[in-house]
């Protein structure tokens, strides 16, 4: 959504993210990003991870401010499948901010 925003934000009425930095040239990745984006790295965070208990795995949920019950419930889900699909997408957009540069547009338009 980001990228269609940046593109064609007459398309747009209102939209949600919790990553508008993404398409800014300076953008940096958060840590957990630049270790998934590693090859072999990301694999063994991952690897780490699902050797974990779920209440082990919850733990990390937590430190981030996720009530308990939330955490666990969280943690019960995460999979290989799911890793993969983590790695996947933050590997294709390490640079996404430089990549989109030459055609983002992020001002508004003048009716809004």
């Amino acid at each position: 959504m980001v990228r269609v925003v940046s593109t064609r934000p007459e398309l747009v009425r209102s939209w949600v993210t919790d990553a508008a930095g993404i398409g800014d040239v300076e953008f940096e990745w958060h840590d957990f990003a630049k270790i998934w984006q590693r090859p072999q790295a990301g694999e063994d965070f991952w690897d780490q991870q699902l050797a974990a208990s779920v209440q082990e795995r919850a733990g990390a949920f937590q430190m981030f401010g996720v009530p308990e019950d939330a955490a666990l419930d969280l943690a019960s889900h995460i999979s290989r499948t799911m890793a993969d699909c983590i790695l996947d997408l933050y590997r294709s957009a390490v640079d996404v901010g430089r990549q989109w540069a030459p055609i983002s547009r992020t001002s508004r338009p003048p009716d809004w």
